[in-house]
């Protein structure tokens, strides 16, 4: 949790909330939040303690695209070389890489310039220019610290022997490089469990109440659309949040700070969905984690207006839920076979019929333990589909078959029409027919929309669904090493 002062018009955000009128012992407000009389003669304020938590914001995805720190250090302009001289020097950078780039990210731009005037590596003419382009008040420096914060992150970037990209952060910000592992650079990337999953968490610090304190801040750095040269984007994929009632009606203040210009807002307490994507849909038949268990979706009756779960123990929800619950065994979401994320995925048999390989050849997902296998559902007529191979390729290129196998199942519409576009695009995975007669996909055969994708770990457990563009070859980068 954050406890850093975040002001919403008249609303302090920082401590546990506490607010100005006794509540009643029967106050919805007080059983649920913990207050503390604030009164004075002419007005009351509140404060919130918001909870931090990891994801995309209320304000949407955004990201920034900062200079170089030798853009700085060799810039024309004085005042940019004279603000160089505070960025670190940093130890034990990774070697054998190439075209490598430095970044300097200030989380706290008035902090920094201050603390480094305070140390005399600024002089003061200087350091009022910077307030004066933050727009900051020269009085305001009773919040800042006069002795130096963490308040930065440094990254290095470059090429590996492999001519990959690949970068670095500084995560606990002890200006070495020795305890921080580089990780592969990605590019277009839009799922937000592959941002955070991603994202390395920075230390940082902070002064509050004349105490430094420490947090951590989780940067995602993707390569940037930049197409003059190699470089690198940031963003912050965290956001805080608290839940409220106001004359009895609840409410939500949420806060994202992580951009130039932050967000903050008060809503009514609902349901606030930006699209969760299809990873997260569930069929009936398949399953629901909820907490720690498992409950399978058994039905969905009453127009839409009643869902009925079964699980092992459904002690949890209660006795009014108890009527339309019905338990079952308990399974261990490892071995349970469905076509979800996490899930064991059902087994697909067939009989190859790409020109490229042995046709006839046997074609078994269950043959394929020890390896990556993304599993490619597509349509002789579908012109998405089509246009995924390059990228497959590129992924099959790039990995051995010790580490990735793709198998293609396609909706053949006409036998002539698939074996052109397997003999021209020179597909060189297997494929067999979804209709085919040694065909077996049970467990997939409602799929009617294409392309849909499955990517299985080494043991045959999804963990990944509909991965496009180039989104397999980042989740791939993740999960194998290039030697």
């Amino acid at each position: 949790m954050y406890k850093i002062p975040l002001v919403v018009f008249a609303l302090l955000v920082n401590g546990v909330l506490a607010y100005g009128q006794t509540a009643g012992k029967d106050s919805a407000l007080a059983r649920s939040l913990k207050v503390a009389a604030m009164a004075t003669q002419k007005a009351s304020s509140i404060t919130f303690h918001l909870n931090k938590v990891a994801g995309v914001g209320p304000a949407g995805f955004s990201s920034s695209e900062i200079g170089t720190a030798d853009s700085y250090r060799n810039s024309n302009v004085p005042r940019f070389r004279e603000e160089s001289k505070a960025y670190p020097v940093m130890k034990n950078k990774p070697a054998n890489l190439t075209g490598v780039i430095e970044y300097f990210y200030m989380t706290n731009e008035a902090q920094f310039y201050y603390q480094n005037y305070v140390s005399g590596l600024f002089n003061k003419e200087f350091l009022m220019s910077k307030f004066t382009d933050l727009h900051f008040s020269p009085a305001d420096t009773v919040t800042l610290s006069r002795r130096p914060l963490k308040c930065y992150i440094s990254v290095l970037a470059g090429f590996n022997t492999a001519n990959e990209p690949v970068y670095i952060v500084d995560a606990n910000n002890n200006g070495d490089y020795a305890d921080d592992a580089l990780k592969p650079v990605l590019k277009n990337v839009y799922d937000e469990s592959m941002i955070v999953s991603s994202a390395v968490p920075v230390t940082l610090s902070y002064l509050f109440k004349k105490q430094i304190k420490e947090e951590s801040k989780l940067v995602f750095l993707q390569q940037s659309h930049n197409p003059q040269n190699f470089s690198l984007q940031f963003s912050f994929p965290e956001f805080r949040y608290m839940q409220f009632k106001y004359k009895g009606k609840p409410y939500m203040i949420i806060a994202d700070d992580n951009r130039s210009m932050p967000f903050f807002t008060i809503v009514p307490d609902r349901p606030y969905f930006t699209g969760l994507g299809k990873a997260k849909s569930i069929r009936t038949g398949q399953f629901a984690q909820v907490g720690d268990d498992d409950f399978k979706l058994s039905d969905i009756t009453n127009n839409g207006n009643d869902v009925v779960l079964t699980g092992a123990d459904i002690s949890g929800f209660g006795s009014d839920k108890a009527a339309i619950a019905k338990p079952v065994g308990k399974g261990v979401k490892a071995t349970m076979v469905s076509r979800q994320l996490g899930f064991k995925a059902p087994e697909i048999r067939g009989v190859n019929i790409n020109p490229q390989l042995q046709t006839g050849m046997a074609v078994a997902t269950a043959n394929l333990r020890g390896k990556y296998v993304f599993i490619d559902f597509w349509s002789t007529y579908c012109g998405p589909c089509i246009a995924e191979f390059d990228f497959l390729k590129e992924a099959y290129t790039k990995y051995s078959r010790n580490n990735l196998e793709i198998v293609g199942v396609v909706d053949d519409r006409d036998e002539n029409t698939t074996l052109k576009i397997l003999r021209e695009h020179n597909i060189p995975w297997p494929n067999i027919t979804a209709e085919g007669k040694a065909t077996q996909i049970k467990g997939y055969g409602d799929i009617l929309a294409y392309p849909t994708t499955f990517l299985l770990d080494p043991q045959g457990k999804i963990i990944a669904l509909d991965l496009r563009g180039d989104a397999l070859m980042n989740k791939l980068k993740t999960l194998i090493a290039v030697k």
